[in-house]
Formats: structure tokens, sequence, C-alpha cells
């Protein structure tokens, strides 16, 4: 996730995590972030002041326990979003990193209802938050291979 100012367009903050996802049981999946990386114009200025927040329809806010650690997180399957609260020049702001998505068990699926392709839909997108700033948001996606057996 890029942050930026809208009054020139400078970068300002960058957040990466990596999210992956598996089943609990049969209406929960375990969303885990790692990974965490940043990058701050001033970090006076710009930073993270709390973890990472998921919400979901059950639960309401559920909260990483810390900044920089791995965070599981037992999440209905429904839509949800991720949160990651930031305080740019005094503003505290919580802009959202997968509020399109919806996980179900293990799975990702687009908003929509069909399952997530990176390969026919957008990737990234962008978003005003608070007065004075903008973020865009880049997902890259994985699919793990599984080696099927050979039943012969």
């Amino acid at each position: 996730m890029n942050v930026s100012r809208q009054s020139d367009s400078q970068v300002v903050f960058i957040y990466s995590a990596d999210i992956s996802l598996s089943i609990a049981d049969s209406i929960h999946t375990i969303v885990t972030l790692d990974n965490h990386t940043y990058w701050s114009l001033n970090s006076s200025e710009y930073f993270q002041f709390e973890p990472a927040q998921y919400w979901d329809i059950e639960q309401g806010m559920i909260k990483c326990p810390t900044m920089n650690s791995t965070c599981n997180l037992t999440a209905f399957d429904s839509a949800g979003w991720y949160e990651i609260p930031l305080s740019l020049n005094g503003q505290k702001l919580f802009p959202s990193f997968t509020d399109f998505l919806v996980f179900d068990q293990g799975s990702v699926f687009f908003s929509e209802g069909y399952l997530f392709d990176p390969n026919t839909l957008q990737c990234s997108g962008s978003e005003e938050i608070g007065k004075c700033y903008k973020y865009t948001v880049y997902l890259k996606v994985t699919v793990p291979f599984k080696k099927l057996k050979n039943n012969m």
C-alpha cells in the first residue's frame, strides 16, 4: 500500500505484508499477516500507530497483537477488511487494503461472488483518505501449487 499526499502526489508511507489463508473450521478462515515492511518519508510525521486490525460481520474488529510479528486472526467466512492505523501529519486515518475480497474456507473470492483471479481482475485500486491523502493498494497473488499424486 502506498500513501501519497494529494497536493503533490509525493509518496509519504509504504506498507506491505504477506497474507496467507487456511481453513479454521466450517465457517472460519485463518488469515495470517507476515513479513511486514514499512517505509516513511518522515517517520515522525507518517507512521503506523497501532497494529493492523481486521473487521468482519461476526466479531467486529479483531486486532493483531503487535505491529511487526506474525499475526494469525480467525475470521468469519465473509467479506471483511484489513486496516492499517496510520498517523499522517497528525491525522489518524485507517486505510483498508482488502475490502473487495471475501475469504471463505481458505479461498479468496472477489466481493461480487466469483473466485478471485489475478489474471482477469484488477489487482490495484486507489481511494482518498482524509482530505489530504490518497492510498493505492497493489495485490500480488501467489497461488500455491500442489503436486497431484499419480494414482496409477
